[in-house]
């Protein structure tokens, strides 16, 4: 985050559950953070700059850009007093270019049972067993008849971007339907192939700048392997797609900001796809 000793500010906050902390706000915000909505021509530089708080204890103030397209957003914190903080909150939603503040809050992931079961894929082709109701499933076979994925009928290669936690990129029913970046060369510290993202070859971690996915994360592989794990190979499970190319971001910390950050790399992939009609 950059740093500003000013006497403003800009800032954000995140939730988690229902107990109360000692300064009121629920234990699960993040207090003193917020994310800040601003007008595309909107510099969030210039407005701290611009601003002349009085009356304030507001101390050091921190931010970053968690996206620029196609929203300009940005996290930022206020290291001063709570209860000034939270009096300039109400102030910053009234200027001049900013489009909306919101409390930065915890996010949850979603439950992968961890019953021994659930490998048998019931929800494919449920036939009954194990005291299952016979076709309350997806249909898969059907879908099957058609298409394992792989390529679109004009021959595009399906990419579906998972935005998780990161994932185990060894994992054998994974690792052959794994998105890369080979216009991108390895660790030599350039853009090389121009999308605003430095040696972004495995995909992208929004918190830390690189494209460090690989980190063995049991729910990002369970998420990956239910849209993606390799089909019809003998080994594990298959995912709806037998076939597919995911592309694995990873948000971090759990945070609706770190979330919103993360949306922006497969938005600027897709644009940059689109309006080079595929070339890159």
């Amino acid at each position: 985050m950059y740093k500003y000793n000013l006497p403003l500010f800009v800032f954000l906050l995140l939730i988690f559950g229902p107990m109360q902390s000692l300064d009121g706000q629920s234990e699960s915000v993040m207090a003193r953070q917020y994310i800040l909505h601003l007008s595309p021509e909107t510099s969030l530089s210039y407005l701290i700059e611009g601003l002349q708080w009085r009356n304030h204890n507001i101390g050091m103030v921190e931010y970053r850009r968690i996206m620029q397209e196609p929203l300009n957003l940005w996290l930022i914190q206020i290291n001063g007093d709570f209860a000034e903080v939270k009096a300039i909150k109400n102030e910053l939603a009234d200027l001049p270019g900013v489009i909306g503040v919101s409390a930065n809050k915890y996010i949850s992931e979603r439950r992968v049972p961890d019953d021994p079961d659930f490998q048998r894929q019931w929800q494919y082709i449920n036939d009954g067993s194990s005291g299952g109701v016979v076709n309350a499933d997806m249909d898969m076979d059907l879908a099957w008849d058609l298409s394992t994925g792989g390529l679109t009928a004009s021959g595009d290669t399906i990419v579906v971007c998972i935005i998780d936690s990161g994932i185990n990129a060894g994992h054998p029913d994974l690792k052959d339907n794994l998105w890369v970046n080979r216009q991108e060369i390895p660790g030599n510290g350039l853009d090389d192939d121009n999308n605003g993202y430095v040696d972004d070859v495995l995909g992208w971690n929004a918190v830390d700048g690189n494209d460090a996915v690989n980190n063995n994360s049991n729910h990002g592989s369970s998420v990956a392997g239910i849209v993606g794990a390799k089909g019809n190979n003998g080994i594990g499970v298959a995912g709806v797609n037998w076939n597919v190319k995911m592309m694995i971001v990873n948000y971090g910390r759990p945070t609706e900001a770190n979330a919103l950050a993360s949306y922006a790399y497969p938005y600027t992939i897709s644009k940059l796809y689109n309006q080079t009609n595929a070339a890159q």
